[in-house]
């Protein structure tokens, strides 16, 4: 039998589990392979959730699980990411950063593109900045 979920029965699975569940930036996606790999804890599907909770990121939002949206970030915080990670910034392509920034909860492409207008114009000022700091005088 399908077991049918409400905002209370919810909030008790989550509020029992909370020292389980997976926080941080949570998708859909990995919110469902949690789920699948941790069955005995009868969570509802990601779809489910978005559906009585009137999306994704009100369920997130409402059980304080993690980031909602896309940060936005300064040119220095950008600046202050890439330079921590230098070396795989200025010798990535955006695929191998998107996948890179994905896998570590850094600043996506898009945000780098937002601040410097494109990919190479944003290696060349972190190039020049990473300089900058690093210049003796």
């Amino acid at each position: 039998m399908k077991q049918r979920y409400t905002k209370e029965t919810i909030k008790t699975l989550i509020n029992t589990n909370r020292d389980t569940l997976i926080t941080g930036h949570i998708t859909k996606k990995n919110w469902d392979m949690f789920r699948l790999s941790n069955k005995n804890l009868e969570l509802p599907t990601a779809d489910t959730l978005a559906l009585i909770y009137g999306g994704w990121n009100n369920f997130i939002k409402e059980f304080d699980l993690g980031k909602v949206n896309r940060q936005n970030y300064s040119k220095n915080q950008l600046f202050n990411v890439a330079i921590c990670h230098y070396n795989f910034f200025i010798l990535s392509g955006m695929d191998k950063w998107s996948e890179y920034a994905r896998m570590n909860d850094l600043p996506s492409v898009k945000s780098f593109i937002g601040q410097f207008s494109t990919w190479l114009k944003a290696k060349g000022a972190v190039k020049s900045e990473y300089q900058n700091r690093h210049s003796f005088v």
